[in-house]
């Protein structure tokens, strides 16, 4: 069973286990109790009891409905799961969530809080380009130019600590902490950059933002591709050990993102080697089950590009020198 808006599901696995879960984590928020044997299945049935069975007939978890003739099961677009009848909600999985909120947070590797940019936020950044100078000190981008499906693409990286650019302003739930992002984007000549952003907060670094899509990135500029249908996935390698910190994906959308939250990071530094640099762990990653080459944790990998562009965050009118731009991995052939 699939919500209207295609983001929850509801499977009966193999062991039995009746799931809801989140498709952009296929992490469960809800689960029946394991019958650990194959062949069990669920019915709604005509006494208003939703009830899950062994392949023997044997029922192993029920939502204790019954007497209610007529109730059907249903799953809401917020992620609820509700027995209801014309008058009333029966019983519920009280799993349903704000879909407006900015992220998707969770507790996973090491037993530490992460947070992914939101199908809702993800959407609205569609109308928002991005470019090479979108970076910051301590998370660094790097552009590979590849083909999808017959179309050239430009697939562009983060790595490092993102800021939480919203948290002193009252937005707690902002993207951001230590981790990385790959996008899939198209250059399309002549699309203009947008000169407002419906749905962000009003606060003075958005509009920055937008000046340098307009003035700071040179009119280099590409735009995301959610055609494309990519399935994307990645690793986030710490160069010391060799150990993954942590994985994203497999999904299906033209951004993937992941980030451990700052304060958890700094926890996990207490137990493991770290680079000193945010921007030195190595990301692996696969789009459409390619393979590409990691972006290597080699020095230097703000430079100028990431300085100029938090020099455009800063200030009230963007530079009118193009930054410099860096050396990025290549695809491999």
């Amino acid at each position: 069973m699939v919500s209207n808006n295609g983001l929850f599901t509801l499977e009966l696995f193999r062991d039995g286990t009746l799931g809801l879960y989140r498709n952009q984590t296929r992490r469960y928020a809800w689960t029946s109790p394991p019958l650990n044997q194959p062949g069990a299945f669920a019915v709604m049935q005509a006494d208003g009891n939703f009830v899950a069975y062994s392949a023997a007939g044997v029922p192993y978890w029920a939502s204790n409905t019954d007497g209610h003739p007529g109730a059907w099961v249903a799953l809401l677009d917020d992620g609820n799961l509700e027995v209801l009848d014309a008058h009333r909600v029966l019983w519920e999985s009280d799993t349903g969530i704000d879909l407006g909120a900015p992220t998707v947070r969770y507790v996973a590797e090491f037993n530490r809080w992460y947070n992914e940019t939101s199908e809702s936020w993800k959407a609205m950044c569609l109308a928002f380009p991005c470019f090479e100078a979108l970076q910051w000190p301590g998370y660094a981008s790097a552009v590979v130019e590849d083909v999808i499906d017959g179309q050239p693409v430009v697939i562009q990286l983060w790595k490092g600590l993102c800021p939480k650019f919203a948290g002193p302003f009252g937005v707690q739930s902002f993207p951001g902490g230590v981790g990385a992002e790959v996008g899939i984007y198209r250059r399309i000549p002549g699309r203009a950059a947008p000169t407002s952003f419906p749905g962000l907060p009003q606060l003075g670094w958005a509009q920055k933002l937008l000046n340098m899509a307009g003035a700071g990135a040179g009119g280099d500029v590409w735009w995301a591709g959610p055609e494309l249908t990519t399935k994307i996935e990645f690793q986030l390698i710490n160069p010391i050990s060799g150990d993954v910190v942590f994985s994203a994906g497999p999904e299906t959308s033209y951004w993937l993102t992941k980030w451990m939250d700052e304060t958890d990071y700094q926890q996990f530094k207490l137990d493991h080697a770290v680079p000193s640099a945010y921007t030195d762990f190595v990301l692996k990653y696969k789009i459409n089950g390619k393979t590409y080459h990691s972006w290597p944790a080699t020095p230097g990998d703000m430079g100028g590009v990431a300085q100029a562009a938090w020099l455009l965050l800063l200030a009230d009118k963007p530079p009118s020198r193009k930054p410099r731009r860096p050396r990025t991995p290549r695809a491999p052939a």
